[in-house]
């Protein structure tokens, strides 16, 4: 990564499509404090965007940071972290379905099984969304430390438990993920894995892709394979920042702050070999924030906030590492939902 690519800042005209297969969706995180997370429409085919898409079909923004982002049965949900909501929305025409108030349990990361949408959230529980009335119809208390990233599979819930401050203000570190079984809505048991869990994704061949981000300090940054069944754990030997998956790969990228610079992965996640993909791309990330994959084509988004300065960018890479087109976001480009 040698040179600086310029990224197209001329938007597509806001229209009224009948449609959302040609388009993805970007949230935007926004500042802390700063009250502009924003949901962005972006074109796939012609590789514009549609910036402050959700303020422009609304008349108000998201509110005071957007934490994940989903799309589920037709509606996309979008939790709200500083404003504790979680903003339902129909992705077709970007209008607000509903807006449910969180009260103060700090809403993170979202799944979603069986007709429910679930939430972590800080208060260390899960809260289960009822997705026809757009509502919190029940919660499920954790053991373990503030809750991150979630996912579903054979009926299980996966939760990472991440850390929590305590009184004193020091920083604790959990090493452990929560099992719920959706059925009971009842966490089952916990299982050991590396320190500071953040992100969760299920495989198609029913093993659990974990990134830890360690403790700061003499725990590093992984990547692991999680065996639901068993709770064995497997190190992949690469420090990473995010991920996501498509079938039995595991798409990352580890960002070093010491010396600015990244890499990229693709890891097959049954014989455990590892690529380095984009590495003779003649584009430079900034700051990566975010990788997803579409699922359709196996197209790679990278998200770059530009350390907060000024917007950010979305970059999209066809599967072999060309680069298709970079457009400019608002600030704080996290994930790219299809």
């Amino acid at each position: 990564m040698v040179l600086m690519v310029a990224c197209d800042p001329i938007e597509k005209p806001l229209d009224n499509p009948t449609t959302s297969d040609a388009y993805a969706y970007v949230l935007n995180e926004g500042l802390w404090g700063g009250n502009d997370a924003e949901i962005s429409r972006l074109d796939i085919v012609n590789g514009t965007i549609v910036n402050s898409y959700f303020s422009q079909k609304n008349g108000r923004g998201l509110g005071d940071l957007g934490q994940d982002l989903l799309i589920y049965g037709g509606k996309m949900y979008c939790a709200v972290y500083t404003s504790n909501t979680v903003e339902v929305i129909d992705p077709v025409s970007g209008t607000s379905l509903q807006q449910i108030n969180m009260g103060s349990r700090g809403p993170r990361y979202l799944a979603a099984a069986d007709g429910k949408v679930y939430v972590t959230c800080y208060d260390k529980s899960v809260a289960r969304i009822d997705t026809a009335n757009l509502s919190v119809e029940a919660s499920c208390s954790l053991s373990g430390m503030q809750p991150e990233g979630i996912c579903s599979l054979d009926g299980k819930l996966y939760v990472c438990n991440g850390w929590q401050q305590t009184s004193s203000g020091d920083f604790q570190y959990d090493h452990t993920i929560s099992v719920i079984d959706i059925a009971s809505f009842t966490e089952q048991r916990t299982i050991e894995v590396g320190y500071n869990p953040y992100k969760i994704k299920a495989l198609d061949n029913g093993m659990l892709a974990l990134c830890c981000w360690g403790d700061y300090g003499s725990h590093r940054p992984c990547m692991m394979l999680v065996d639901a069944t068993t709770g064995q754990t497997t190190d992949l030997g690469v420090e990473a920042s995010n991920f996501d998956v498509k079938n039995n790969d595991i798409y990352l990228y580890s960002y070093s702050r010491a010396t600015g610079k990244s890499q990229f992965y693709m890891i097959d996640a049954v014989s455990h070999s590892r690529t380095e993909i984009m590495a003779n791309s003649n584009v430079t990330i900034v700051s990566p924030y975010g990788i997803n994959v579409n699922p359709t084509n196996g197209d790679i988004y990278i998200t770059d906030s530009r350390n907060y300065q000024s917007g950010g960018d979305v970059h999209c890479f066809a599967s072999d590492g060309t680069h298709r087109f970079c457009v400019a976001s608002t600030v704080g480009p996290s994930k790219v939902v299809f």
